[in-house]
């Protein structure tokens, strides 16, 4: 083989190799990108189980808020709604003491003991002495940008939502609109933290459920 020849073979190579490592890197760069959301705060994980954290904070057990609702404004089948609560093992809880004093509550959703969505709500107080902007400014800085829930007009709700595949988190501001629907007055900030597999899981024998009120319980949780 020739000079050019042995020159030619080892370019070709050399270039094979190139071509490889951009398309390794490449490959490794847009993996480290993807977003992996923290999967809860102060101290409150999902799939903990709630006897956990009830070491850290006074815990409760609280009302289905979508039973209250029912029994206040009475529409709905509360009853009906807690027996499928028993058969899915669904328990809810509220954690209102310990907390930052920027924090009015804290729900737990668990399955079986195990927890898989939080809902913090801030004070009204607080809501009045930060901007959404400052509010959402880390999440964005950490995470990206956010997918928009636009619900002012229907719900009285404008979201930010972030999902890792894993973990959902929503940022949410609720409000008014005055009545020529021009103006809406945010009257408080939730953050919401929800594990998908589980949650989906759930809406699914839930679902089920209410068509029958037959079926068995949901396995265990995807933690």
């Amino acid at each position: 083989m020739s000079c050019t020849d042995r020159f030619k073979a080892n370019l070709g190579a050399h270039f094979f190799v190139l071509i490889l490592f951009l398309a390794t890197t490449s490959v490794d760069v847009e993996a480290k990108s993807a977003i992996q959301i923290t999967p809860g705060t102060y101290n409150i994980y999902l799939g903990a189980p709630i006897t956990e954290i009830s070491k850290i904070y006074p815990v409760r057990e609280a009302e289905d808020l979508t039973i209250a609702l029912y029994r206040k404004f009475g529409f709905g089948d509360p009853d009906k709604e807690a027996r499928i609560n028993k058969m899915l093992k669904r328990e809810h809880y509220e954690i209102s003491g310990g907390l930052p004093e920027d924090v009015k509550n804290i729900r737990l959703t668990t399955i079986k003991g195990s927890i898989y969505q939080i809902a913090i709500y801030y004070r009204p107080e607080y809501t009045k002495e930060i901007s959404w902007e400052i509010f959402t400014y880390h999440a964005i800085k950490k995470y990206g940008q956010p997918a928009i829930i636009n619900a002012v007009l229907t719900m009285n709700t404008y979201s930010f939502k972030w999902s890792d595949g894993t973990t959902e988190l929503v940022i949410r501001k609720n409000g008014r609109l005055n009545k020529e629907k021009t103006i809406f007055s945010v009257e408080n900030y939730h953050v919401f933290y929800t594990h998908i597999a589980t949650r989906n899981m759930v809406t699914l024998k839930e679902k089920q459920l209410e068509e029958t009120e037959t079926a068995p319980g949901i396995q265990k949780p995807l933690f």
